[in-house]
């Protein structure tokens, strides 16, 4: 990446390689595997370019990691334009205008019944609902907030998934997606049989279709009604909230979602 070739040739190369201890001699892309400063100063480097227009002129300020927090370049103060974004200089400047920022702490996702795609699920999660004899998974997990996603203080993280929820007529227009956190630093688990011991439940939302109009619905060659609706989560400050949309329709809503706190009971 541009920014990273900028950076190296700006720090220099010992300094660089103490950013990114995983860089090859000459190859600095978005595809190499870097190590944990670098990772939190592109985070923070993608945040600040997000905020940046065709019609910005002030300068965007970022703070490298310990022990550069305090590292003075002489010479030329120098910039670069990476898509869009103009960064000026690299030291550590005190100004009123600039945003704090705070890191998601935990993962948070939710687990539902999806029909089986064999271009995304193992076969061995499969299985025949034995009502509808549909080929189906349980057991995925779908994370929407990623812990160590950026969340800046003057505004809200969002996150957003469209999904499917199927109702058989046995079991009516209700269902309950529970709402799950992980705190591990390692990769989060895609099966939550896998993982059962370490996910927290963290709420549960209780939607109601019942009074929906059946034109709402799509039924299948089985007899199975299916509707897609819109997951939400937001996180602003340490207030999480997750709702299940359709259209302007709020179906199921849960605020003040435990964030610091422990896990709770369906």
């Amino acid at each position: 990446m541009a920014f990273k070739r900028w950076l190296r040739d700006l720090i220099g190369e010992n300094n660089y390689r103490k950013l990114d201890p995983h860089m090859e001699e000459h190859k600095i892309s978005s595809h190499s595997v870097e190590g944990k400063a670098m990772r939190e100063l592109m985070k923070e480097f993608d945040a600040r370019k997000q905020d940046f227009g065709a019609g910005s002129t002030r300068d965007i300020h970022i703070d490298l990691p310990s022990p550069f927090q305090n590292l003075k370049i002489t010479g030329n103060v120098k910039y670069t334009v990476v898509q869009g974004a103009v960064i000026c200089g690299i030291e550590k400047l005190s100004s009123q205008k600039l945003t704090r920022a705070d890191y998601c702490r935990h993962h948070y996702g939710v687990s539902v019944l999806q029909h089986f795609n064999a271009a995304y699920h193992n076969p061995k999660d499969a299985f025949t609902e034995t009502q509808t004899r549909l080929r189906v998974v349980r057991g995925q997990l779908i994370w929407l907030m990623n812990k160590g996603d950026l969340v800046p203080s003057n505004d809200t993280l969002v996150q957003t998934r469209d999904i499917h929820l199927d109702f058989t007529k046995a079991q009516g227009k209700k269902t309950i997606i529970p709402t799950y956190r992980y705190s591990e630093d390692e990769d989060r688990p895609t099966r939550f049989r896998e993982a059962r011991s370490e996910l927290d439940p963290v709420c549960f939302l209780q939607v109601d279709l019942t009074e929906s109009s059946p034109k709402d619905f799509i039924v299948n060659r089985k007899g199975v009604l299916s509707i897609a609706v819109l997951l939400a989560m937001m996180l602003k400050g340490n207030r999480m909230t997750t709702s299940v949309r359709r259209g302007a329709t709020v179906l199921a809503k849960e605020e003040n979602i435990p964030y610091w706190a422990e896990s709770v009971s369906s």
